[in-house]
C-alpha cells in the first residue's frame, strides 16, 4: 500500500512539472517528507495527504483509495527536473535571506571604506604601509568566511539555476555575487594605484637625487 501510493503521488508531482523541493515548499513541509512517501518508505499522516491533495489539486478521497496496479509503474521523467534531487543539492545547506542580507551589508560596509581609501590616495594622499598585503587580507578574510558557511556554493548553485528557491532570495543572491565581486575588483585598482603612486615617489626621489648631486657639483671649488 505505502509503495503504491508512493508511486501515485510521485506520477502526480511529475504530471504537474514539480520537483520534491517545490512540492514541499507549496505543502509546507520538508523535502525529505515527500522523498520518503513517495519510495515508499513511510506512510503519510492524513494531514500531510490533506496538504499534497490540495498542492495537486485532487479530491482527498482520491490518495485514499487504493491505487491500481498500473498506477504503480515508474512516473514519467520529468522535464527540466530531476526525478531526485541531485547529491550536490543535498550536501549544499540553504542560506537564508536574512543571513544573505547581513553579508551583503557587510561586504558593501568593507566596500565603502575601500573605495574611500582609493579616493585619498587620489587625492594625493599616502598609502598605508604595506596596502597590498591588506588588500589581499581583507580579500582572503571575506572568501574564507564565506566559503565555510556556504554562501559561495548556494549562491552559485541559485545563480546557475540548479536550485529552485523563491524570487527574493534569488534577488539576494545575485546581489551578493555582485558586491563581492565589486569588492574584489577594487583591491586591483587599488593595487594599480598604489604601484603608481610607488613608481612617482621613486621618480621624484630620483630627480631630487639628481639635483642635489648637481648642486653639490656646482658648489665645489673645482667647478
Amino acid at each position: 500500500m505505502q509503495e503504491a501510493l508512493g508511486h501515485k503521488l510521485r506520477l502526480m508531482r511529475a504530471e504537474r512539472g514539480l520537483s520534491l523541493r517545490e512540492a514541499a515548499r507549496q505543502a509546507g513541509v520538508v523535502k525529505e517528507t515527500i522523498s520518503d512517501i513517495e519510495r515508499g518508505h513511510t506512510h503519510p499522516y492524513d494531514v500531510t495527504l490533506a496538504k499534497l491533495a490540495k498542492v495537486y489539486d485532487v479530491p482527498l478521497e482520491e490518495l485514499l483509495e487504493e491505487p491500481a496496479l498500473a498506477e504503480k509503474a515508474e512516473a514519467p521523467e520529468e522535464t527540466g527536473q530531476p526525478a531526485e534531487e541531485s547529491e550536490e543539492e543535498q550536501r549544499i545547506p540553504s542560506i537564508a535571506a536574512s543571513s544573505l542580507e547581513e553579508a551583503i551589508r557587510f561586504i558593501r560596509a568593507l566596500k565603502e571604506q575601500r573605495e574611500a581609501e582609493i579616493e585619498e590616495v587620489k587625492q594625493g594622499a599616502m598609502p598605508r604601509a604595506h596596502w597590498d598585503f591588506h588588500l589581499e587580507a581583507d580579500n582572503k578574510y571575506l572568501e574564507i568566511i564565506y566559503q565555510a558557511g556556504g554562501f559561495f556554493a548556494f549562491v552559485e548553485e541559485v545563480i546557475a539555476r540548479r536550485r529552485m528557491t523563491d524570487f527574493p532570495v534569488q534577488r539576494l543572491c545575485h546581489e551578493f555575487s555582485r558586491h563581492f565581486s565589486d569588492f574584489v575588483k577594487l583591491a586591483d585598482e587599488a593595487k594599480a594605484l598604489d604601484h603608481q603612486r610607488q613608481s612617482d615617489i621613486h621618480v621624484e626621489h630620483v630627480k631630487g637625487t639628481v639635483k642635489m648631486e648637481e648642486w653639490m657639483h656646482e658648489q665645489s671649488p673645482e667647478s
